[in-house]
């Protein structure tokens, strides 16, 4: 790194934490605790958020890291009730890559059952997720290809959507998993879903 790079690395940290601090009900507060989090210089703390941020995290995983991140400051500690906050938003604790195999397990359940109701439901919070948070979707892209190809018109709409919000955090998975892909897409495309 040259000389003429280093002064411009704390102007950087600075802005990242003017706006990660945007995100919280308290800015001003909350850059003043991402500058405090910062000099205390506890690689730790940031090495259990950097796994926390990990889509691949699993449930159990978040929840212990984030017990973990808590026992490093004490109940005291000024910052305690700050890393609970940043905790919670840095984790897949409310969704995860474990509910989306759940959710696309289930609409198979169900497809099978004939319930189009829950189909539609699954479908649903399927697409929101893949708008807030496509990464989720990561290696899930067999089972959205094997769904694109089913003759379900709610599950072939409902994946449609996932792909439109995730696929561009997907694609290249998805090119890999099957290269059938774009033909299925083109398919679709000229035949409409009918």
């Amino acid at each position: 790194m040259q000389d003429s790079e280093a002064p411009e690395i704390p102007k950087k940290v600075l802005f990242s934490f003017q706006i990660m601090s945007r995100c919280t009900s308290d800015p001003v507060k909350a850059e003043e605790s991402f500058q405090t989090l910062d000099r205390l210089k506890n690689a730790n703390i940031w090495k259990i958020l950097l796994n926390l941020l990990d889509p691949n995290t699993s449930f159990h995983q978040a929840s212990s890291g984030q017990d973990e991140l808590l026992k490093i400051l004490a109940e005291r500690h000024q910052l305690y009730d700050f890393l609970i906050m940043l905790s919670l938003k840095c984790s897949y604790l409310l969704f995860n890559k474990e509910h989306v195999e759940e959710i696309l397990l289930e609409a198979t359940v169900l497809k099978s059952a004939g319930n189009t109701l829950y189909i539609q439901t699954c479908m649903n919070i399927l697409v929101i997720l893949a708008r807030f948070s496509p990464s989720l979707l990561g290696g899930a892209e067999e089972e959205l290809i094997y769904f694109l190809k089913d003759d379900n018109e709610i599950i072939k709409e409902g994946i449609l959507q996932v792909l439109a919000k995730a696929g561009s955090t997907i694609r290249e998975q998805l090119a890999v998993s099957s290269s059938s892909i774009d033909l299925i897409l083109e398919r679709l495309c000229l035949e409409g879903l009918s």
